[in-house]
């Protein structure tokens, strides 16, 4: 590694400074006013982030290593997702344009929660989007959302509960991957 960015709210690695990452509309990672286009190491700790423009080249405990195939962007990027599935208390998914611009598809996601813990509620809202969904106890929900629109798309999610973990985690459900399907119909 030669250089360290980090996206607004990540932790430094260490104390000898890192360049800060902001995002295009396109989803570009832009640094020091250039997009990065190298190979990224990309820490996963409660995030998952999907790229366009590069490879997934390898992965271990929570960083996977992208090898460009053009110019990285972010294709998809869902904050407050841990690594063993847990959802945090509140969070976000942010899905940018594709090649064509636009942001159109649908984004799945399955919910659950293990025997043994509370029915929680959770309040996703997305532009004029705004759905309530509750998870009972061994039980498993399914909600998809639909976007079409020329610049990045945002889903943000909230539980009134506060669930903790035994490492301090505030947490709400478990979530499998988010699905993002990409509707490729051409514009006219």
């Amino acid at each position: 590694m030669t250089r360290v960015a980090l996206l607004r709210g990540a932790f430094p690695t260490d104390a000898f400074g890192a360049d800060p990452v902001t995002v295009a509309s396109d989803g570009r990672l832009v640094a020091r006013g250039h997009a990065l286009r190298g190979p990224l190491l990309v820490e996963n700790y409660g995030v998952r982030a999907l790229l366009a423009g590069a490879v997934r080249a390898g992965r271990g405990s929570s960083l996977e290593l992208w090898r460009p195939a053009g110019t990285p962007r972010l294709s998809l990027l869902a904050s407050g997702l841990y690594s063993d599935g847990w959802l945090a208390r509140t969070g976000s998914i942010t899905v940018w344009p594709d090649a064509t611009g636009w942001t159109r598809g649908t984004l799945t996601l399955r919910l659950f929660l293990p025997p043994g813990t509370e029915r929680t509620p959770l309040r996703f809202r997305a532009g004029g989007t705004d759905r309530r969904i509750a998870v009972p106890p061994a039980g498993r929900r399914t909600i998809v959302f639909r976007f079409a629109q020329r610049k990045p798309w945002r889903l943000v999610y909230r539980t009134p509960l506060t669930g903790l973990l035994s490492d301090g985690r505030a947490i709400s459900v478990q979530a499998a991957t988010p699905l993002l399907r990409r509707d490729d119909r051409a514009r006219r």
